[in-house]
């Protein structure tokens, strides 16, 4: 009944709590299409802080990001889902767009900073394995 009508879908998955992921990805998609991008981006960045490895869910925040006009947290989110699957080099990419964008905040500098680090030696590590050393 509700295909098509993503206010109806909206309604009827109100209670994120009780959704299993795929509702709860089609919950965050109906809120970004009838206009309340901001609950989107709340209820995923809640998501996304329990399940850091869900590449859907990051790919889902960073169109709500879009969406927001929210560029360096955008890039971000698509460096976060990039990450989780896998793929480290374009995850810097995007972490390391993501810093540029921020300019001078220096509190969203250093949490990136740290990120970048972090993934940097993430990548080092699976190199290693991958490689050997």
């Amino acid at each position: 009944k509700a295909q098509g009508n993503w206010a109806a879908v909206a309604a009827a998955s109100s209670q994120r709590a009780a959704l299993n992921r795929p509702e709860f990805l089609l919950h965050a998609q109906a809120l970004l299409n009838t206009g309340k991008a901001q609950n989107a981006r709340e209820e995923l960045q809640t998501w996304v802080a329990d399940h850091k490895d869900d590449a859907p869910a990051w790919l889902q925040l960073a169109q709500t990001y879009s969406r927001l006009g929210q560029n360096a947290q955008m890039a971000r989110a698509q460096g976060e889902a990039a990450v989780a699957q896998f793929d480290y080099g374009r995850g810097l990419d995007y972490l390391q767009s993501a810093r540029r964008l921020t300019g001078n905040d220096l509190y969203e500098g250093s949490i990136l900073d740290a990120r970048i680090r972090l993934v940097q030696t993430e990548q080092k590590d699976m190199d290693d394995k991958l490689i050997g050393s």
